[in-house]
């Protein structure tokens, strides 16, 4: 059955006059249910050849796919996949497309795709204003995250996250590698850690791991060691029809474990898509 649609799909398109050049974007469903944004370049007779990622040409066999049409699926653009979390992944949510996320009420960012590898975010926390009295400024942190391909499961990056106010600044800097396919991957980012008043940076390993269980669901873990104190987070990743996303789940480390939660709202190019 899912031979004979995707066959009569691709005749359809044919028939009604959808020739290369008239095509301006399409979208790939494959069988582990990744989505694929991007121009048409080719179709064989058991192949499709699409560019994605700014350029970079991919070819599908048809026995991999469960979906091929015109235009741009929802799901191929709620992506969520430069910090699925906290730590930064070499994967990026594509030029245009940008997230506001909220870390457990106190934790603001927001995330803007600039180009289809680059992601800039911006964030701040308010929990300094209403503990100690606000003796403190809000924490501000900025962001760069760049990732680039190297092959069709593995992509490295650059990512940079800078916090600082009155009191002093942290700055990491990580090197991401990640494994496996946008929604289903592991990433390990080893990190460097500089505080503004120490002159010894601290070796982070930080990782995120991330499993699809289902086309709305998936697991998405963070963790980190300093100086050998583990701090981690596992959580249940909903995403709604609108592209919202809810987590649910816990915080732990060596000495505690609480109950966490986060939300993401999208903004920006696959609203205006259907």
């Amino acid at each position: 059955m899912r031979k004979f649609i995707i066959a009569t799909s691709l005749a359809l398109l044919s028939s009604f006059g959808w020739s290369q050049t008239e095509i301006d974007s399409v979208t790939i469903k494959t069988l582990d249910n990744q989505h694929y944004y991007g121009e048409l370049f080719r179709i064989t007779a058991d192949s499709i050849f699409v560019y994605v990622e700014e350029s970079h040409l991919k070819g599908f066999a048809k026995a991999d796919l469960l979906g091929f049409y015109k235009g741009i699926s929802l799901y191929s653009e709620i992506q969520n996949v430069s910090e699925p979390y906290y730590v930064s992944t070499a994967r990026n949510n594509g030029k245009g497309n940008n997230y506001y996320k909220n870390y457990f009420l106190f934790g603001n960012n927001i995330s803007y795709g600039v180009k289809d590898n680059l992601d800039l975010t911006f964030g701040f926390e308010f929990i300094s204003l209403i503990s100690q009295n606000g003796a403190f400024l809000p924490i501000i942190q900025l962001g760069v995250n760049y990732g680039k391909p190297i092959n069709e499961s593995v992509s490295i990056g650059f990512s940079n996250k800078i916090m600082f106010n009155e009191k002093g600044g942290l700055i990491f800097a990580s090197v991401p590698v990640t494994f496996g396919g946008k929604r289903s991957n592991f990433t390990f980012a080893p990190t460097i850690g500089m505080i503004s008043d120490d002159d010894n940076p601290l070796f982070i390993p930080m990782i995120n791991w991330n499993v699809a269980l289902s086309r709305k669901t998936r697991l998405v873990t963070d963790a980190m060691i300093i100086n050998e104190y583990l701090v981690g987070t596992s959580m249940i990743e909903y995403t709604f029809k609108n592209g919202h996303s809810l987590l649910f789940g816990v915080l732990y480390s060596n000495d505690f474990v609480f109950p966490n939660f986060s939300f993401s709202i999208p903004f920006g190019k696959w609203k205006k898509k259907s």
